[in-house]
């Protein structure tokens, strides 16, 4: 990719085609932050092992939904310096995945990793283990693959690096467009010449810094199961393993 494919030429399109995305950011962001209270999951089950010795052992799993065209979301994983990708076979109140796939890039390569955050669809932004942020896509009809974009870089051209694992993406000024959420502040999205930089970093509050330094939990939420009831993956700081919880409906539902 030349330039990124999640850019798009006007702004005006990208704002409109991502207002609707933003309601899933917004569940995804309060459940990274408060994904303890499961009052409306059930527990169903610890997902599939990650095959041994693929990748540096993290104390950490990031999930992720992902929309690559199927009829229920699939899931993607950031555990163990990589990126893996499980496919959905869940079943109306069933969540269930197949076993991790490890996503290589697209000329069949290992791709280090520590940190991924969904911007859309299939589209997303990868840290790689020198810190720096990489646009990347899921792609592949057969065996899903990394496909390697553009650098993210700040509004004034220069890649974006950041020190920690630990971002989101969330609209925090009501714009409709992208922000990074991360330790050290927030960076600002913009739409430049058709693409999406990040700038006007905004410091932490000190509630927030305590936040980050406490363990953390990173859930995704989506209807895995198809039955129009959100569903949770969960991983976290300091876990032994991602499981998986199917959305309980009230008895008014």
């Amino acid at each position: 990719m030349t330039q990124h494919s999640l850019a798009v030429e006007k702004k005006d399109a990208m704002m409109i085609s991502m207002k609707g995305f933003f309601v899933s950011l917004s569940i995804f962001a309060s459940a990274a932050h408060a994904a303890e209270a499961h009052s409306d999951f059930g527990y169903f089950g610890d997902l599939p092992e990650f095959t041994p010795g693929a990748g540096e052992r993290q104390s950490y799993f990031i999930p992720a939904a992902i929309d690559v065209g199927g009829r229920l979301p699939d899931l993607i994983m950031q555990a163990h310096s990589r990126l893996w990708f499980f496919i959905n076979e869940s079943k109306r109140g069933k969540v269930l995945f197949s076993e991790p796939i490890v996503l290589k890039s697209t000329d069949n390569q290992n791709v280090e990793t520590d940190g991924v955050a969904v911007v859309e669809g299939y589209k997303l932004i990868v840290r790689m283990k020198d810190g720096s942020l990489v646009y990347a896509a899921v792609v592949g009809e057969d065996v899903p693959v990394l496909q390697l974009g553009t650098p993210v870089r700040r509004t004034d051209g220069t890649p974006l690096c950041i020190p920690n694992h630990r971002f989101l993406l969330v609209d925090e000024n009501a714009d409709s467009i992208p922000d990074l959420n991360t330790p050290s502040g927030t960076y600002f999205g913009e739409i430049l010449n058709g693409e999406l930089r990040f700038g006007n970093r905004l410091l932490p509050a000190e509630n927030e810094v305590a936040h980050y330094a406490t363990s953390r939990q990173y859930s995704a939420i989506a209807d895995f199961d198809g039955d129009g009831t959100p569903d949770m993956v969960k991983g976290g700081e300091d876990t032994r393993h991602p499981c998986s919880l199917i959305g309980i409906k009230s008895e008014s539902d």
